[in-house]
């Protein structure tokens, strides 16, 4: 059992590492020592910071699936033209909506982040003078940057959520004129998505799952 002493030094020292991170203000192991009024060292609140930094194996700043979007967005081509504008607000638009769905907790970011993105692409008029060569070898640079198998079923259905989120929450309809949502599903695929998830011992991962209409 930590005694309560340890528990506080724990405390402190996760509020000194999110400040680190988070904050403009360059703040100091001593800083953290004298605001704890003295019970706690430097060299305490530093051994704190590495057990706990370790512990986590340094993944405390993952990138928001915002980010991951303006990063895979970075590689559109410029031919895109005007429908770059509207790729990056669908996309944003999808990410702000996936934040409030308790279907999108447990599923890694770079897969909600793709996946409104696939959308977006996919929602450019055919008419726009975006040539279908440039949307093609976009779509295989998204693939090829990030190992990724586009028909995944899990990226299909996360893709097909985002698309009804979309309608609900704005009356207007995403068609896919590019990349059709969902065309590739089978139930083989399905089953195989089913089974990746219960593998996970978190009922989160389960509910999560259910919702986006895999039966677990």
């Amino acid at each position: 059992m930590r005694s309560r002493r340890e528990f506080q030094l724990c405390s402190m020292t996760t509020l000194y590492i999110a400040a680190k991170m988070g904050e403009p203000y360059l703040m100091d192991a001593k800083t953290m020592s004298i605001l704890s009024r003295g019970m706690h060292t430097i060299e305490e609140i530093t051994q704190m910071e590495i057990d706990i930094l370790c512990s986590l194996r340094w993944k405390v700043n993952c990138p928001s699936p915002c980010q991951i979007v303006n990063h895979v967005l970075e590689l559109l081509p410029a031919s895109a033209g005007p429908a770059a504008e509207r790729i990056y607000s669908h996309s944003h638009f999808q990410i702000e909506l996936s934040a409030g769905d308790y279907a999108f907790v447990s599923l890694h970011r770079s897969t909600i982040a793709i996946a409104a993105v696939l959308n977006s692409l996919g929602g450019v008029e055919p008419d726009d003078d975006f040539p279908l060569r440039d949307r093609t070898l976009f779509v295989q640079s998204i693939a090829h940057e990030f190992n990724l198998n586009l028909e995944s079923p899990l990226l299909e259905a996360v893709r097909e959520r985002l698309l009804e989120s979309f309608e609900q929450s704005s009356g207007y309809q995403l068609k896919q004129t590019f990349l059709p949502c969902g065309s590739n599903r089978s139930e083989g695929k399905v089953d195989c998505c089913r089974k990746s998830v219960e593998k996970s011992p978190g009922c989160v991962a389960k509910e999560a799952a259910l919702s986006l209409g895999f039966e677990v």
